[in-house]
């Protein structure tokens, strides 16, 4: 091809044809510049279908790391509702703080020992792996959305942090009490919780009643959250798809 436009110019110079060889020159300026354009054009347009991509895979890996969060919490959410419910007895007054959030404890039906409490909890381990990479790795503008990726940062920077720290001081709370109770919890059988009618326990196991409430309470809500953000993803996604 450029032997061939070499010739067309050589012919024209030979020739002495000036002005046709201007026009010819002109145009084949203009002609390169349109491959040009175009060949920058195809590029940005793959460019662009790689990042969409790019920004598809993303949404649906952290929509499978919130689904698999949803899961791990709802066993977290049970499990200290049960603990809630051995730390009361039913009918006394000191309900749960948050029924309306937390919803009706399940009944007591299995008497949990007072040294469980003393060594045993189930923390909320969250998937955030995904959405870190994004941001390590400078790619949160991948997410053209910016509602929903505000909406992402806003739980895996400020709904879970909250969570750790709540859930760090149940955890401080009950290596406390463990190291408080460890020689009377193991002489003496107290059985649940709510049989006993020592006054400094009963103190302690009512301020460790109020800090789960608050966890589950927290828990409970950041559940929530999980939920609306992965309707949102998947709205999100069949829409770019």
């Amino acid at each position: 091809m450029i032997k061939f436009f070499r010739r067309i110019r050589q012919k024209l110079l030979n020739e002495g044809n000036l002005k046709r060889y201007l026009i010819y020159a002109i145009g084949e300026i203009l002609l390169v510049m349109i491959g040009i354009l175009l060949a920058l054009q195809v590029n940005n347009w793959n460019e662009s279908n790689r990042l969409a991509a790019s920004e598809i895979d993303y949404l649906k890996e952290i929509r499978n790391d919130l689904v698999q969060d949803t899961l791990s919490i709802s066993v977290v959410i049970r499990h200290f509702k049960e603990r809630l419910s051995n730390l009361i007895d039913q009918d006394s007054t000191i309900q749960p703080l948050y029924n309306d959030v937390i919803g009706t404890l399940p009944s007591a039906e299995r008497k949990i020992d007072f040294k469980y409490y003393l060594r045993t909890e189930r923390p909320f381990r969250p998937k955030p792996g995904t959405y870190n990479s994004l941001i390590s790795e400078g790619k949160s503008s991948l997410i053209r959305n910016r509602q929903l990726f505000n909406r992402m940062q806003a739980l895996y920077e400020d709904e879970y942090q909250s969570l750790e720290r709540i859930s760090n001081a149940v955890f401080e709370r009950s290596l406390e009490l463990g190291k408080k109770y460890a020689r009377t919890a193991k002489y003496e059988d107290f059985g649940s919780p709510i049989k006993i009618r020592n006054e400094e326990i009963l103190a302690d196991l009512n301020n460790s009643y109020g800090i789960h409430a608050l966890y589950t309470l927290r828990s409970v809500v950041v559940k929530r959250v999980m939920f609306d953000l992965i309707i949102t993803l998947d709205n999100e996604l069949e829409f770019l798809e």
